[in-house]
């Protein structure tokens, strides 16, 4: 029994060894690098490489949720949002701060959906943003979209007053085009990319895209660069403030620009709501005495129902006035009851003081299958005669 359990034990090692052997055989260790994505800020926030690219070069650069307030004119505003949020009254503020000596970096809003179906200038499709204030403001244009071949980039950026020639890599933009004199034009791939204007004692540079200063591109090619001589382009500044999303407007702004017809159905419920709740002033009018209707209107309503069910319930009107008229014979006139019906017919006339010629109308009434409207009407007023008569 001992040894037959030493050869198990045995077994088992050898068993494990030779797993161990072809494990350490078959595999190795080795460290592999995996592209995790951005964690913290920079998950949501794309211009955080470039806020921390800012403060390395002694830039105070600062992130910034929406525009609710402008910064002094000695700071640059990068806007890399989609002005969803922008009014009219907030584009005038905007170029006027512009116009008192601030720089603004922003870029442009390209909207397929509502995309102009002319042919653009550049020779592609255009796609423009009406919706956009700012854009109309600056009479820039949006044309067609262009997509640069890999041996066609880096593209050569050779910015105004910079002596260096710097190096972009855009994958894909939107061309810019404006009538506008007095702007600077920096294109790639034949089409305007990059504009820059004097307004008043600002700047402005409008670009087709900023995605050269996001998370993901701030290191490729000279985008670093790019992003300091365009901050440098008006003059030194000594702050930066980067707005990477819109700041939702006020719930009122937002239930009057999408909800409107909502709101006026409300207010018209609301209104109707209060005109039926107040009280009515003066006395309240009486409620009037009840009426009680004669006999002969319910005799008059239940005819004109048995008439109008048709064959039927004539049948049941004339049934039931012959039936009255034999009733009141059989009460007034003696031996009514062994009177055959011809002696009957001429006893009923002359109670009734019928003429003799016109018996066969009488005899007609009384025996008749489906009388006519006018004899219904001379057979009723026959029956009564008769009650009359008694």
């Amino acid at each position: 029994m001992r040894y037959q359990s030493l050869l198990y034990g045995l077994f088992a090692i050898a068993l494990i060894l030779a797993g161990v052997t072809w494990f350490r055989a078959s595999f190795e260790l080795r460290e592999v690098a995996e592209y995790t994505g951005f964690r913290g800020e920079a998950r949501e926030n794309p211009l955080f490489a470039s806020r921390m690219f800012l403060r390395r070069m002694g830039i105070d650069a600062r992130r910034h949720d929406g525009l609710d307030t402008l910064p002094d004119t000695r700071t640059v505003l990068v806007l890399d949002t989609e002005r969803f949020n922008f009014s009219s009254h907030r584009v005038e503020t905007l170029l006027d701060w512009v116009r008192r000596g601030g720089h603004l970096i922003t870029r442009a809003r390209v909207d397929q959906d509502t995309a102009d179906e002319g042919e653009s200038p550049f020779g592609s499709r255009p796609e423009t943003e009406d919706r956009d204030l700012l854009q109309q403001a600056l009479g820039i244009r949006i044309g067609g979209h262009h997509m640069p071949d890999e041996d066609q980039l880096p593209f050569r950026l050779q910015l105004d007053g910079v002596p260096d020639t710097l190096e972009v890599e855009l994958d894909f933009f939107n061309a810019l085009d404006t009538t506008v004199a007095d702007t600077r034009h920096y294109t790639a791939d034949g089409a305007s990319w990059l504009l820059q204007r004097r307004l008043g004692q600002g700047l402005i540079t409008f670009a087709s895209t900023l995605a050269f200063m996001e998370n993901t591109a701030l290191d490729r090619a000279s985008h670093a660069r790019v992003l300091w001589y365009l901050l440098h382009s008006h003059e030194t500044p000594q702050q930066v403030w980067l707005v990477h999303e819109d700041g939702l407007p006020a719930l009122p702004i937002l239930l009057a620009r999408h909800a409107w017809p909502l709101l006026l159905m409300a207010a018209l419920g609301i209104g109707f709501l209060f005109w039926h709740l107040i009280p009515r002033f003066g006395a309240i009018r009486p409620d009037p005495l009840p009426e009680r209707r004669r006999i002969s209107e319910h005799v008059n309503a239940s005819g004109r129902f048995y008439w109008k069910q048709g064959a039927h319930g004539r049948k049941q009107l004339q049934d039931s006035l012959r039936h009255s008229l034999r009733e009141q014979a059989r009460r007034l006139v003696p031996g009514w009851e062994q009177l055959d019906q011809p002696q009957q017919l001429s006893t009923l006339a002359r109670w009734l003081q019928w003429p003799a010629q016109t018996q066969d109308q009488l005899a007609q009434l009384l025996q008749a299958e489906s009388l006519s409207e006018s004899q219904f009407t001379q057979l009723a007023q026959t029956v009564h005669n008769a009650r009359n008569l008694s």
